[in-house]
């Protein structure tokens, strides 16, 4: 059955470099399932093999998220009625509110970088072994607060950053805004992952622009870098191609206990839509939980068991083979079967690949940077569906949401500047 969705992954990457669209977040999401599926099917070092059910389940969702995402692509009729959305969009760049965002996210994190800082230099400990303090809650996390109203923000600045530095690169304090918080997110929470984005970030950036190639040909030891960095970033995990395999690979026996029903992951049943949107809903749960209320909600207490679960099996080694343990990640398509069973993972698969086409068409039409935003979050959620589906995490998930309803806010109908000679204020041109 797998083999199967390696042929549809297989199909869907010759189309689109057939057609030219080889620059599509769809391409890097069927060369990265092809790699899986083909490194899981020669079962080395003993992988546990998975049923029917699950081999059926990641049949499914290859299937549907590729028909998804290619309607709106080839679909003639759909691909202009989005193209002529996206033209609507205001025509600047909203400068006053993106450096506003970076204060306001500067200072509010300040506190706890300050505080993050004192306590590795009291404790002659770095960043590195950081983490492990981090996993042990031997250190105090970021506050609901700033969960909610201010690590998304960081990403959303990151990107920017990443958008100006090939661009526009008059906008210093965005670009350097962007870099300070990757750097001293990679120092307070131990993780390289700040530095990935910021990369990904500018990949993304220039993937998506109409000068391609010669910004390519200017900048090609740059981006050689980054490439170089990308590679040893994965391989500074593993020292051994065993633990590359299943690092590569584990998602899929670990998908296997979840359609499977095991470890009391659906103690309360199906969430029906609520662990695919956590992010959202967690807030609001616990709220409810607060007032006395959330034992009424099974479907909001569902997602917070079922959230915790993929947790607790991303932090602590788990036996996805005969004699072999890894801190395995269970896949975007977990969150879909733990909503609705099979159903969701036709219909959120589908509707997943729908939306992620729809923003690609929206970018191909209208290059700005509210457009550029959420093409990043496209690759991102590709790059990493082997890990969970981003809308279940606080800060990618919110990132996103954050992108849509303040769309309004960063693009402007009138060019808005920053004027420091001014004091701050805004002046319209």
């Amino acid at each position: 059955m797998l083999y199967f969705g390696i042929c549809i992954c297989a199909i869907s990457t010759f189309f689109l470099i057939w057609t030219g669209k080889w620059k599509s977040p769809l391409l890097l999401y069927n060369v990265l399932w092809t790699v899986i599926l083909s490194l899981y099917s020669l079962h080395l070092f003993g992988l546990f093999s998975v049923s029917f059910l699950t081999e059926s389940v990641i049949l499914l969702s290859l299937l549907f998220f590729n028909i998804g995402y290619l309607l709106v692509l080839n679909n003639s009729r759909i691909r202009c009625s989005v193209a002529a959305s996206a033209v609507r969009l205001p025509k600047y760049e909203n400068y006053f509110f993106l450096k506003i965002t970076a204060v306001y996210t500067i200072i509010v994190s300040l506190p706890f970088n300050i505080n993050r800082i004192q306590f590795m230099i009291n404790n002659h400990i770095s960043p590195y072994l950081l983490k492990f303090y981090r996993m042990e809650g031997l250190v105090e996390e970021d506050s609901g607060f700033m969960q909610v109203l201010e690590r998304p923000f960081e990403i959303i600045l990151i990107i920017v950053s990443a958008y100006y530095i090939i661009l526009n690169r008059k906008q210093m304090f965005l670009i350097l805004s962007g870099i300070y918080i990757s750097v001293i997110r990679y120092i307070t929470l131990g993780s390289r992952m700040a530095i990935l984005l910021y990369a990904i970030a500018l990949v993304a950036v220039l993937l998506n622009n109409e000068h391609f190639r010669s910004i390519l040909k200017k900048y090609k030891k740059v981006f050689i870098g980054i490439i170089l960095f990308a590679i040893l970033y994965v391989f500074r995990f593993v020292s051994s191609y065993s633990e590359l395999y299943k690092y590569l690979t584990g998602c899929v026996p670990m998908l296997d206990k979840i359609v499977n029903q095991q470890d009391g992951v659906y103690d309360y049943g199906h969430t029906y839509g609520f662990e695919s949107t956590f992010a959202i809903w967690r807030s609001i749960w616990a709220v409810f939980h607060r007032l006395g209320l959330g034992e009424s909600f099974m479907a909001f207490k569902g997602a917070q068991n079922a959230f915790k679960y993929i947790i607790d099996i991303q932090a602590y080694y788990q036996p996805i083979g005969d004699g072999v343990a890894f801190n395995a990640f269970v896949s975007y398509i977990a969150s879909f079967f733990i909503d609705f069973s099979y159903v969701g993972v036709v219909m959120l698969s589908f509707l997943y690949g729908f939306i992620l086409g729809q923003i690609e068409v929206r970018q191909n039409v209208c290059k700005k940077l509210y457009y550029t935003i959420l093409m990043y979050f496209s690759y991102y959620y590709i790059f990493s569906s082997m890990v969970r589906f981003q809308l279940t995490d606080m800060t990618f998930g919110l990132a996103f949401i954050y992108t849509v309803l303040l769309k309004r806010r960063i693009m402007s109908s009138k060019r808005i500047v920053f004027s420091i000679s001014r004091l701050g204020k805004k002046r319209f041109d």
